[in-house]
């Protein structure tokens, strides 16, 4: 059947179904992968009807499976929550005109405006996530001060959504690796949004890397088995791991080094490439090589989730283990090689002699 004609067909059942809840939530399921926007206002209606405890829960679970789980751990990180609310307040003025990309639980949206901004937008397309943000703003009294626009930033009319480019732009749409939440393509648009002189939080983000050692990745690797080599199955182990930043099983046995800097205001064009950062050993053997992220959310003002013992951070580590182990001098210097495409990052220990970015 052609989507547009079950479309019309889903709605003549929601239709006909009036204050049937059952009914009501076989459309929203039927609409979660092609019509998001719907299936959750057909949620929230039926949780509004109070119905049965079973369909109360599907609907729920509905609107709950289209939220990551990330959105509950980043609010909780007080560094970096901290860095964004000063940051906010050295850029906004009573004339500030403020976008907010990827509005979340409307947590920066309200800085701004508790900072004092003229006009906030935010954008958010993710139909359950604004949905509940817009709860959040009426909650805390800033429904008639900030407008939520539920779509995502490349479908934003400059002039229709916005009233023109704005002074201020605020993300937070960086993931462990900096880029696999898609925050290149945003980027390259803010020249779209931004007034030339504008401000932008954050203004750029680094890619950090050392060498590290591991004894968790050491027992996860697979090996013998009862009597069986099972070691060549290690090749579709994940390329990556995720550690919390504060887990004391890291073992960073390296200096430290930039592997890859994204100029944020710059707009790009960031173009796939290669990157090479030198590291010193410290003499102890690596299995692996650990990554993780620095913003600059402005010219002064810096957060980074640089792995130690008793470090919080609402973003992980990323342990890229090495296909041996290195043995290397203390003071011997390791090439650490990176490739990245527009939202995925791999990692390497360059090869002796290899020549690279």
């Amino acid at each position: 059947m052609d989507r547009a004609v079950r479309h019309e067909a889903l709605e003549i059942i929601a239709g006909q179904a009036g204050k049937n809840p059952a009914a009501l939530m076989h459309v929203a399921q039927e609409m979660v992968e092609t019509r998001p926007q719907r299936a959750v206002a057909l949620a929230i209606e039926i949780l509004a009807m109070t119905p049965p405890p079973s369909i109360a829960a599907a609907a729920a679970a509905l609107l709950k499976d289209m939220v990551p789980g990330w959105h509950f751990v980043i609010v909780r990180d007080d560094a970096r929550n901290s860095a964004y609310d000063r940051a906010l307040r050295r850029a906004v003025t009573p004339q500030s005109r403020v976008l907010d990309i990827g509005s979340g639980t409307g947590l920066l949206a309200m800085m701004a405006a508790r900072a004092g901004a003229g006009e906030v937008f935010t954008c958010e397309q993710n139909a359950a996530v604004a949905a509940a943000a817009r709860r959040v703003l009426e909650a805390n009294g800033f429904a008639d001060r900030i407008r939520l626009i539920g779509k995502h930033s490349s479908e934003l009319d400059l002039d229709r959504d916005l009233g023109g480019p704005v002074d201020v732009l605020v993300s937070e749409i960086v993931s462990n690796n900096l880029i696999g939440e898609g925050c290149l393509p945003v980027m390259e648009e803010a020249a779209r949004w931004l007034k030339p002189d504008g401000q932008m939080i954050p203004r750029a983000g680094t890619v950090r890397v050392a060498l590290v050692w591991s004894d968790t990745a050491e027992r996860e690797a697979m090996g013998m088995v009862e009597g069986f080599d099972l070691s060549a199955f290690n090749m579709l182990a994940a390329a990556a791991r995720r550690y919390r930043v504060g887990d004391p099983k890291i073992d960073i046995r390296s200096s430290s080094a930039d592997l890859m800097h994204f100029d944020f205001r710059s707009g790009g064009p960031f173009r796939a490439h290669e990157a090479r950062a030198a590291v010193v050993a410290d003499g102890r053997p690596a299995n692996g090589v650990i990554q993780w992220i620095r913003l600059n959310i402005d010219d002064s003002i810096l957060y980074e989730n640089r792995p130690a013992p008793g470090t919080e951070s609402c973003w992980a580590a990323l342990f890229y283990p090495l296909p041996e182990i290195l043995e290397r001098r203390a003071g011997e210097t390791v090439h650490i090689l990176g490739t990245h495409d527009r939202v995925s990052l791999f990692i390497r220990v360059a090869a002796a002699g290899e020549t690279g970015a």
